[in-house]
């Protein structure tokens, strides 16, 4: 295990609906080859801050892990739920679709999401065994752990650079692959590369404008299709804006 990863690791099990949450997806890690439970805690995270500033989570929620492997979509899809129940963030229409939005992409992965549920089922009867229980908790306000502060900086400047080579390529469809990877990498790390990434797709839009593109179009449908055109966390995050 690297030395970052163990970092990682401790700043999450400070928390304990992870610890809770911990030898389920472990588990999950060994069998089935998802990512390790501190990576799918920090995306879970970041899904919960897209989730809360949306004005129509479920919708939002439905498309939030399309572009993911399947077995990770399933364990990032049931931590947020399983965050979005801590949370006990009332029981307004808003909470009660997202809920409902949650479970139906759970129920699609059939046997896995079931045996992925028993999983948590024992790892949260063992915390509790020990007398570690889940506290209530609004976790789209939690902090998303990131190690290396130190070297934040570079890790800015080597994006700002990809960004560079990026646009100078002068390719729209290496530039929406990359938009889908920045963004990614954008969520995770706590949006702490929303500049790049809308330098990007300012970027994308001259290219696109240029080869006659229809998301130089202004009008009405010309605005949905652009949205169409991108990552459903983008789009959102840019009609957000607008």
């Amino acid at each position: 295990m690297s030395d970052t990863r163990d970092v990682l690791l401790e700043l999450c099990l400070r928390d304990q609906l992870f610890c809770s949450l911990y030898r389920a997806l472990l588990r999950m890690e060994r069998v089935h080859g998802a990512p390790a439970p501190q990576t799918i805690w920090v995306e879970a995270l970041g899904c919960m801050r897209r989730l809360s500033g949306s004005v129509r989570p479920d919708l939002l929620a439905e498309g939030m892990f399309a572009d993911l492997p399947v077995v990770c979509a399933l364990c990032v899809n049931a931590v947020v739920f399983c965050m979005v129940m801590a949370g006990d963030m009332g029981h307004g229409r808003e909470v009660s679709a997202l809920k409902d939005a949650l479970c139906r992409l759970l129920s699609a992965h059939g046997e896995l999401w079931a045996e992925l549920f028993t999983e948590m089922q024992h790892s949260e009867a063992e915390e509790e065994r020990h007398g570690n229980h889940v506290r209530q908790c609004d976790y789209s306000l939690v902090e998303i752990p990131v190690t290396e502060r130190v070297e934040e900086d570079d890790v800015h400047d080597v994006v700002e650079h990809l960004v560079d080579i990026t646009l100078g390529m002068n390719n729209p469809q290496v530039n929406f692959g990359m938009e889908l990877v920045l963004n990614r990498l954008n969520v995770v790390c706590g949006y702490k590369y929303n500049s790049c990434l809308e330098r990007l797709m300012k970027g994308t839009d001259a290219i696109s404008t240029q080869a006659h593109s229809p998301r130089q179009v202004g009008s009405i449908i010309g605005t949905q299709n652009n949205y169409a055109a991108l990552p459903p966390e983008v789009s959102m995050k840019q009609l957000n804006q607008e």
